[in-house]
């Protein structure tokens, strides 16, 4: 449910997880699957895939209390990882910051960043390439390469990529477990 249908995880399917793990486990479990799900999202852009494109939904009601490091701390190593990437990859890089939180805004639909053609080129480019990672692998065409290699770095691109992978990850976990894809 994590991958395809994040809100979509019910009362059944939290029932089953819990017929079969601990809240410990379930927060490790959902943690590796936001990890490997975001990267394998930005593998495919370089691959060329097929993803379904899908506008992220509103939180309901939470499915395991607290926020999402509290969630978290459940597993200490999950949250040291978490907090790692947040650190190293989402917080800092060689892309500026104001780069990636539009990217990170736009996965979480925000609506001030749906019309990607009011912004710059770079801007566009790393928005372009944030919805192929999230949404249609197959658009991470020659064309869109040529842009991102134009306005970016082979060290930038690496870095962008895995900050929008990790962050489409952990936005997934989030709305999963009745949280906001974003803190507010």
């Amino acid at each position: 449910m994590l991958v395809w249908d994040p809100e979509g995880a019910d009362e059944r399917v939290w029932s089953a997880l819990r017929r079969h793990f601990t809240d410990a486990q379930i927060v490790e479990l959902g943690s590796f699957i936001a990890v490997t799900y975001g990267q394998q999202r930005v593998i495919k852009t370089w691959a060329v895939g097929r993803g379904a494109r899908a506008r992220p939904t509103s939180a309901v009601i939470a499915r395991l209390r607290g926020t999402a490091d509290e969630i978290r701390s459940l597993v200490p190593a999950a949250l040291e990882s978490w907090s790692y990437i947040g650190e190293n990859v989402l917080r800092a890089g060689v892309v500026e910051q104001s780069v990636k939180e539009l990217c990170f805004r736009y996965l979480a639909g925000d609506p001030a960043v749906d019309d990607i053609t009011r912004f710059g080129k770079r801007e566009r480019a790393a928005l372009e390439w944030t919805d192929a990672i999230a949404h249609d692998s197959e658009s991470a065409g020659d064309e869109l390469w040529a842009r991102l290699h134009r306005w970016f770095t082979e060290p930038e691109l690496v870095d962008l990529g895995c900050a929008v992978g990790f962050e489409l990850g952990q936005q997934h976990w989030r709305r999963t477990i009745g949280l906001a894809a974003r803190p507010d």
